[in-house]
């Protein structure tokens, strides 16, 4: 199967640095999980204010067999968090929403449990554990010291 992730760059969220280990695509492309889904998933981080009222958006193609969706961060929580507390947000987000969204639709072929189990697995396993710090000490904490 395909698996996308891709951020919203933002430079003071500094999303880019929390997910630096995250690597799906490679896990997701030698598994299988029905037709359905096969022409992949596709994730947007999007961090942003809630104050402005993003929407989050989900779309499937059904011609495409594919499925997008943003996945909505909080903007001023990842400015003042630390790496380690934006990991586990990014992490505890898309083991969650992910699967949230997958499960709305009714797939006639796509095994919805063993993808959700996969991307538990995989997710904590290069945000969570204790490897996924690795990159922290090449950024500076906090975005901004204005």
């Amino acid at each position: 199967m395909r698996f996308f992730l891709t951020t919203d760059y933002n430079w003071e969220s500094k999303l880019d640095h929390a997910i630096k280990n995250l690597e799906l695509r490679d896990f997701f492309a030698e598994r299988k999980y029905g037709e359905d889904l096969s022409g992949g998933i596709g994730v947007v981080l999007m961090c942003r204010d809630p104050a402005l009222d993003f929407k989050q958006r989900i779309r499937l193609s059904k011609k495409e067999q594919s499925l997008s969706m943003d996945v909505m961060l909080d903007f001023p929580f990842f400015v003042s968090a630390t790496h380690a507390q934006r990991r586990e947000v990014v992490a505890k987000s898309l083991i969650y929403e992910i699967p949230r969204i997958v499960k709305k639709y009714r797939f006639t072929s796509f095994d919805v449990e063993n993808f959700s189990s996969d991307l538990e697995r995989i997710v904590s396993e290069q945000l969570l554990s204790a490897d996924a710090s690795r990159f922290d000490h090449l950024c500076l904490e906090r975005a901004s010291g204005f």
